[in-house]
């Protein structure tokens, strides 16, 4: 999310097929049973300009040479984020998606999808975890009434309410620019980032609202947080987005 052009891993054309050597780290869900990994190599190397060079593969994550290490991540841990070792892998060059040397042309229309994909994830994440904190202040009682008749929760819920909105309304402006086939760097960065601090936000109050229930796996709160933080880092860390946002005001 910071330094795509950086990518190292060699990709070699050896005429019917290409041999890939190097090594990738955070892939997601690429240790699923029979799943085809999305690969992005280096097949040219250029002094001038990195982002040429860059080609993508269809890569079976099974072939003889690949080695899948799973990694005790923070957050979404259901479908696994994984270290993966090439070595000596043959990919066959039907397996080349897009131009040879070109991948660059189409990472970057897919980073605008995965900023606001990664948006509207935010706001699911945070919108329940949001509901689950409104229900909670409903139900739970101390002092003789719902906790959320107190004035310190109702009105944290209610600013967690209008930021969550707000979020929503720029998710939803970012994916109608990129629908229409607008080059929305600023509204996707600015979408990325909002969502996921919001989600930050929301998350974080909604374990003060459940207290210590909050730190139990039942009760869902504490992976709403934990998901809520990884998604300030995927598809650009919020530092990322807020260099993209002023890159677009010519600072």
């Amino acid at each position: 999310g910071s330094d795509l052009s950086g990518i190292r891993l060699a990709a070699v054309d050896k005429g019917d097929h290409y041999l890939l050597n190097g090594q990738k780290v955070w892939a997601s869900v690429a240790g699923a049973e029979n799943n085809i990994i999305l690969l992005v190599g280096r097949t040219t190397r250029s002094s001038t300009d990195r982002r040429h060079g860059l080609t993508m593969f269809l890569v079976p994550n099974n072939l003889p040479g690949l080695e899948l290490r799973r990694l005790p991540t923070l957050s979404r841990r259901m479908t696994g984020t994984y270290e993966c070792f090439y070595t000596d892998v043959k990919v066959p060059k039907e397996n080349v998606l897009g131009p040879v040397d070109h991948a660059w042309q189409v990472l970057g229309k897919f980073l605008l999808n995965e900023r606001v994909g990664m948006a509207a994830q935010c706001l699911g994440n945070t919108q329940t975890a949001l509901n689950d904190a409104i229900k909670y202040a409903q139900q739970r009682k101390q002092f003789g009434q719902a906790i959320g008749a107190f004035q310190s929760i109702k009105h944290a819920l209610a600013d967690a309410t209008a930021e969550v909105e707000g979020a929503r309304l720029l998710t939803y402006h970012a994916a109608w620019l990129v629908s229409r086939g607008v080059n929305c760097i600023r509204e996707a960065a600015i979408a990325k980032l909002t969502a996921s601090e919001v989600g930050l936000r929301v998350s974080t109050l909604g374990m003060h609202v459940l207290g210590g229930y909050a730190q139990l796996p039942e009760f869902d709160m504490e992976r709403y947080w934990r998901d809520a933080k990884q998604s300030t880092i995927s598809a650009g860390t919020s530092q990322i987005q807020r260099s993209l946002i002023g890159g677009t005001l010519g600072l």
